[in-house]
This record gives structure tokens, sequence and C-alpha cells, in this order.
């Protein structure tokens, strides 16, 4: 019979629980908790600990916590992996479109809530800024880097995006006439291969946005921030083929063996 090992087990605990947040992303106390099998007011003092660690956040809805890009930094750093390969991509088509737009340019990834967040960001040296917030979350309808992912997502997809919208603590509540607009919008970002922010959610801020396709699916987009007072709603559809020229060549970098 063999040795014994021994083992801390409240380490062990916390690798479970470390391991389902970075897996997740996003997430519930008692989410966390069923999952790996540890009582509520345990996980608690975990969860705690990974907070004022600065791995973890309090999310934006009551009861949501989320992972924090410090560690998510942390572990790409470590291990390589397809975002940093996209960021890699990304620079050099970023860098020409910020020179050209003088705006902010943007990656954008879904997450497995569909929801958004940025990944890589080149801000415009304009007194006058739009700071994009790497940790905040969004939901895939609400922003043009959101639609042109959701745009080029399969049906499914894009029932279970609004479907996600429908939890209980989410405040993002929409009608069956505004689904259906949003519908109609994507199907015009499909044909036209953008999409487009012409401020409807925040009026001072416009956006136009092109997926980006890996191996057939969309696996990003690439985004510029115009300010209103700067740009004008018909500008959108001018820069639509120049972001949508960006896109293309992140696509051909990230397939080749050059980055």
């Amino acid at each position: 019979m063999g040795k014994q090992v021994r083992t801390i087990e409240a380490f062990a605990k916390g690798l479970r629980i470390l391991e389902y947040v970075l897996l997740n992303g996003e997430f519930r106390i008692s989410e966390l908790a069923s999952s790996v099998g540890i009582p509520i007011s345990n996980t608690t003092l975990f969860l705690n600990t990974l907070i004022e660690a600065g791995y973890v956040r309090r999310g934006e809805s009551a009861g949501l916590y989320r992972v924090t890009d410090h560690l998510t930094k942390l572990v790409m750093d470590v291990t390589p992996t397809f975002h940093t390969k996209l960021q890699s991509a990304a620079a050099e088509p970023m860098r020409k479109l910020h020179e050209n737009l003088d705006e902010n340019v943007l990656i954008a990834v879904m997450d497995r809530h569909y929801t958004t967040h940025y990944i890589a960001k080149i801000v415009a040296d304009h007194v006058v800024q739009i700071r994009p917030d790497a940790g905040e979350h969004f939901p895939l309808y609400r922003t043009a880097h959101g639609r042109a992912i959701l745009a080029f997502l399969d049906e499914g997809d894009i029932g279970r995006s609004f479907n996600a919208m429908f939890r209980t603590d989410n405040p993002d509540v929409l009608t069956e006439k505004e689904i259906d607009a949003i519908r109609s919008e994507l199907q015009i970002s499909r044909q036209r291969g953008y999409a487009v922010n012409r401020g409807e959610f925040e009026k001072h801020i416009m956006a136009v946005a092109a997926p980006i396709f890996y191996e057939g699916s969309v696996v990003a987009s690439i985004v510029v921030q115009l300010p209103t007072f700067r740009h004008s709603a018909q500008d959108l559809d001018r820069y639509g083929a120049v972001v949508v020229q960006a896109a293309k060549e992140i696509e051909t970098l990230i397939t080749s063996d050059v980055i």
C-alpha cells in the first residue's frame, strides 16, 4: 500500500472555486457553491478572499460577480490564449484605423452569458474623450460592437441571447416589438457587413463595428467610437467600409504564421 499523501483541503477547495470563476467569468454565489459542492457560507469566505486579492469584483447587477481584468491578464500572461493571438493580430490594423479616423478603436469579444467586453483599445488623444471601461460588460444588442457579433451568430445563439436578457437580475427587459426591431437591424447589419449605433443608448456617442471571423465563425468585432459633436450620423456608413477592411486585415493576420 502506497503512502497516503497529505494535502490541504481548504486549498483544494479554493482551487476548485478559482477554476469555476475562470471558466465562467460571471456567476452568482449560489451557482458557484452548487457547482463546487461547498456550503454558501464557506463559499462566501473564499469569494471575499478573491475580491480582496483583486481577482473578482461585484457585477453591475445585484448578486452577480465577475472576473477582473487583473486575473484575466495574469492567466493570459502565463498561458497564451486565442485572445492573446487576436490582440496581436489586431494591433497594426487598429493603429492604422486610429490614425485614419482619430477616434477610439477597440476589439470586443462575446462572453458566455451573451454580453461583450473589450480586450484591446486605442484611445483618441483629444481633450474631450470617450473613456471605454475594459471591465464593463454589455448585452449584445445594446452596442454596435455587440450587434456586429450578434448579427452573424446562428439563429439558436441569437434566440439564447434574447433569453439571457430575461434573467430576473437583468434590468434590460425588452418587449416583443423591441426585439423585432433589433432583429430587423441585425438583418441590415448582415447585408452591409457592419453594425452601427446612432446614439440610441448614449446620445452623445455613435459607433460603427465590423465582425471578425475565424475558421468560419464570428469571434469578435472591431469598433470605432464617434462622439456626436465631432461626427454626424451620415459619417457612419462612410466609415463602415474602412472598419470592415480593418476586420479583414485582422482575419488575415490571425490565420498567418507572422504573429
